[in-house]
């Protein structure tokens, strides 16, 4: 199903060959059939299914759309061509109504089905092929207690758990679906195990070399950390993507032995890559055009998925690792346009919070405090009724270490907004906040890397002179905050601010010597960006004087704090600044030892609505 309401990219693929049309084969399944009537019944199922895998291609909406050429293709997955919307494209319109005679065609293959079932419940055929059409039809309580009989009448063989599983996981029930694919895994000899366990598929290319050459045990340790950094929600019991990713193989099981049909190519391992990255295709257009150079008549498919998806996984642990947050206006990794792999959540309807991590030094280690912002939904304007929200921290393998429970205020024309703090002591970490409404179903998230610095070596009763990040605020009135959980400071959720803007600027120093006088430099400069021709030219025209060189805008001022801590706040009129990025940049000097610290952030000031972040 289409939904509408989000930024990420609509992935497709075209159908570059055709095979002509075959005629169903009953294979070695056909073996497990013991009298005629299990064999009447089981012609009958895949009659059916035949006449409904047909009407599905035949029913299809026409297209004048050719798709890409070979040549235009984002890559190539076998004998698919791969391609990527981009965000400035039109979006595809949601698919029309499912034909009714298609609909038909799948009750009658449902009933066909399951008096097959009834007769050899321990037939994986009779099992996978009912489990998948009651999904289909959007009845997945019906599918997960047909895959239970399966299970009982197999003898809990693991391609029957796998099956229950992902009849489990199409219902929502995420935590069982877990419990029954780790049993189907218990049960398997390793190198089926090991098939299963596999995600090279799901990765970067540089990072599928990289995993291929990890030793068993490594990659089972590679393995429980991305999928402990994949995971859509912590509110929400059950990791989903990895429940999705053993349900895809479940369901590639299915359709591999589904009916070949006219329009329809032979099952490969590019099928199986394709289901595995992108799950189940979500909408198919025939193309009305014929291409000569394709030596065949039959028709041609572009194949879409679902544009909710999102890149829940992290697809370059070994080679990149966990990224930290982008600069204000650069599109979030979870939205990015060209993932190896996407998955729209089933109970959720999972987007991208734009979001702000200020790292406040305590002497132990830093309050880490993240302001987010869940942007309204156009789509489906349903203001969350009770949303909650939490700041999670993990170590760099994924376990959580701490939560905390966030403050969300719903309401405001800007969206949902959420901010939560906690102590995190010195380290590498991975920080996720998470927001989800019950009665919308409405989540956002964003995850990154973060550092924390220890504490330098001092004297003894000493505290090390440091200093916090900045936090962007609104301007401050007639009193300035002292502290980063003052009332009076109200942090931007967002760095992208539109021109004109007016901002309060807040930051924390600590371990001043002595009488505590200070030195406070403020600067606002505006970043070059674009390419590097780009840059060139506006280099050359400020050289010649065609371009008015920009002055960095610069403030100082002297200061005494009492206690050794120093809030550092003042308010920055912005109305001037043109459209850009800019670095806002702040230095403390120490009189007494004459020791510097600095902090810097970045804001991107926007004379356009407020958008999709850019790539």
């Amino acid at each position: 199903m289409f939904h509408l309401e989000s930024s990420p990219p609509v992935l497709k693929i075209l159908v570059l060959a055709i095979l002509p049309h075959a005629a169903v084969q009953d294979g070695a399944l056909a073996r497990q059939e013991h009298g005629p009537d299990a064999r009447a019944l089981a012609r009958a199922a895949r009659t059916a299914a035949f006449h409904y895998e047909s009407l599905q291609r035949r029913l299809a909406p026409a297209t004048n759309d050719g798709g890409r050429r070979a040549d235009q293709c984002d890559e190539r997955i076998g004998r698919f061509c791969f391609w990527y919307d981009s965000p400035s494209d039109t979006p595809d319109p949601p698919p029309p109504p499912e034909p009714p005679a298609v609909a038909d065609a799948r009750t009658v293959a449902v009933r066909a089905h399951r008096r097959w079932f009834s007769a050899q419940p321990e037939h994986p055929e009779a099992a996978g092929f009912l489990v998948r059409f009651l999904v289909e039809s959007g009845r997945t309580g019906e599918a997960a207690a047909a895959a239970r009989t399966h299970v009982w009448a197999a003898k809990r063989d693991p391609a029957a758990l796998l099956l229950l599983g992902m009849a489990l996981h199409e219902g929502g029930d995420f935590a069982a679906a877990e419990a029954l694919f780790d049993s189907a895994r218990a049960g398997m000899d390793d190198e089926r195990r090991r098939r299963l366990d596999d995600v090279r598929v799901l990765l970067e290319r540089r990072e599928r070399a990289a995993y291929g050459d990890l030793s068993p045990a490594e990659r089972e340790a590679y393995n429980r950390r991305f999928w402990a950094l994949s995971d859509p929600s912590l509110l929400e019991p059950g990791n989903e993507r990895r429940t999705a990713h053993y349900a895809r193989h479940a369901w590639s099981a299915i359709l591999a032995e589904a009916p070949r049909v006219r329009g329809k190519i032979s099952w490969g391992k590019d099928h199986e890559e394709i289901l595995l990255r992108f799950g189940i295709a979500s909408g198919r257009k025939r193309i009305r055009d014929f291409q000569p150079h394709l030596l065949s008549a039959d028709p041609r498919f572009i194949e879409s998925f679902d544009p909710a998806s999102v890149a829940l996984v992290p697809a370059a642990l070994l080679t990149r690792g966990l990224p930290e947050a982008p600069p204000p206006g650069i599109r979030h990794e979870l939205v990015r346009d060209t993932a190896p792999s996407a998955y729209a959540p089933v109970r959720l309807r999972l987007r991208a919070m734009d979001h702000v991590a200020t790292r406040i030094p305590d002497g132990t280690g830093a309050v880490l405090r993240v302001d987010a912002v869940l942007a309204p939904d156009t789509t489906e304007p349903r203001t969350p009724v009770a949303p909650r929200g939490i700041l999670a921290v993990l170590d760099t393998s994924g376990t959580e270490v701490l939560r905390v429970a966030a403050t969300v205020r719903a309401g405001s024309a800007s969206g949902t907004a959420l901010s939560a703090s906690a102590r995190v002591p010195p380290g590498a970490w991975v920080y996720r906040v998470e927001m989800l409404d019950d009665s919308t179903r409405l989540a956002g998230l964003s995850q990154y890397r973060v550092d924390i610095d220890a504490p330098r070596t001092v004297a003894a009763g000493v505290e090390d002179f440091a200093l916090s990040d900045l936090i962007v605020a609104a301007p401050f009135g007639d009193s300035l905050p002292s502290a980063y959980d003052d009332p009076v400071l109200e942090p931007h959720p967002s760095l992208v601010l539109p021109t004109g803007s007016r901002v309060g600027l807040f930051a924390l120093a600590r371990g001043l010597r002595r009488d505590g006088r200070y030195s406070v430099e403020w600067s606002v400069e505006r970043e070059a960006e674009g390419s590097i021709l780009g840059q060139a030219v506006r280099w050359l025209g400020r050289q010649l004087g065609i371009v008015e060189r920009e002055q960095p805008l610069r403030i100082r001022w002297d200061d005494v704090a009492g206690g050794g801590v120093a809030p550092v706040a003042v308010n920055m009129d912005l109305s001037r600044a043109d459209a850009g990025l800019y670095r806002i940049g702040l230095r403390v000097i120490d009189a007494a030892t004459g020791e510097a610290r600095t902090s810097q952030r970045r804001v991107r000031l926007s004379a356009e609505r407020p958008g999709p972040p850019r790539d």
